[in-house]
């Protein structure tokens, strides 16, 4: 019976050591786990906060809106005209060639611009940051307003038009007896031979057979159903068809952009100045005002009202989804 007694007591203060240490390991393992939660939220935790903020919130720069230019009758010398840029992501990109295809039809892409694409495209897939950027296809796509002046454009009956692939110029095709503009009437002016005329005033190009009188490649047939009541320019709206085909295509982004138009250049060009993009120096001068790809005023009103003209940059913030 002693024998039995010892053997359960030693069997008793086994079992209370493994249980010792078992609750001296919990003990450890939770203390671990505390100090690394204090570590995370406590001490790191503005760190992976912004982390986290920079993995599912985006940030993208509205760039800043210029004022427009009145004369003392309020008639607009210079405004912003609404467009669109149209960008290829290559990470969302299914087939390359398939995407580029579609869009050569829809936005008439010259060759060149195929080619650029093309390059850029296969340049950034191998780079883990850059796949991820947008990649420019065009800066300035139409919309409802004209790009020359910013007038609304109107609905027409569909003009055809003949279009290089190679050049990116586009014809009107008239039979070779006619010798006046058929939208104006106005007598047409011939060169190159004979292979082209132009009209001086809706200033349209014509051909007389189905080639491009610049490079002699062959036309690709296209029309156009805007008209700006103002220059007398057809287009079409662009980026309406793509918006409504975007989700045709994975890998296409489609945002504004804006360019500064002058109705009246051809009175008060000198007057009014111009604008282009800022340079480096500017850059340096005007740390957090002006960022590259703005616009400021070089000659004129554009100028000498820099300050009030230019406008403050917005910002739009998005958030990823974690599906």
């Amino acid at each position: 019976m002693i024998g039995e007694g010892s053997l359960v007591r030693g069997g008793l203060l086994e079992y209370r050591a493994q249980n010792r240490w078992l609750v001296v390991l919990m003990i450890l393992g939770l203390t671990g786990l505390g100090t690394r939660f204090f570590q995370l939220q406590v001490l790191g935790g503005k760190k992976y906060e912004k982390l986290a903020e920079i993995n599912q919130v985006k940030r993208t720069r509205i760039p800043p809106r210029r004022g427009q230019v009145l004369d003392r009758q309020g008639r607009v010398l210079a405004k912003n005209v609404d467009l669109y840029e149209v960008s290829i992501v290559p990470h969302y990109v299914e087939d390359i060639d398939t995407l580029l295809s579609s869009l050569r039809d829809l936005m008439q892409l010259t060759d060149g611009e195929l080619e650029r694409a093309r390059t850029a495209y296969f340049d950034a897939l191998g780079d883990k940051v850059r796949r991820f950027r947008e990649n420019v296809l065009r800066p300035y796509v139409n919309g409802r307003y004209c790009p020359e002046d910013g007038t609304p454009l109107e609905e027409v009956t569909p003009t055809r038009y003949l279009w290089c692939s190679r050049c990116g110029q586009q014809f009107v095709e008239i039979p070779r007896v006619q010798t006046t503009c058929p939208f104006d009437r106005t007598a047409l002016e011939v060169r190159l031979d004979g292979k082209l005329a132009s009209c001086p005033v809706c200033r349209r190009q014509f051909t007389y057979s189905g080639q491009c009188p610049e490079d002699g490649n062959a036309l690709a047939e296209v029309h156009h159903h805007l008209r700006c009541p103002r220059c007398l320019k057809d287009h079409s709206d662009v980026a309406a068809v793509l918006l409504a085909r975007q989700h045709e295509m994975p890998g296409l982004f489609i945002s504004d952009n804006v360019i500064r138009a002058y109705p009246f250049a051809e009175l008060f060009a000198h007057d009014v100045g111009y604008v282009n993009e800022v340079n480096a120096d500017e850059l340096k001068r005007h740390p957090g005002v002006y960022v590259p790809g703005d616009y400021v005023g070089r000659r004129g009103v554009e100028r000498t009202m820099e300050e009030v003209l230019r406008g403050r940059a917005g910002e739009v913030v998005s958030f990823r989804d974690s599906a």
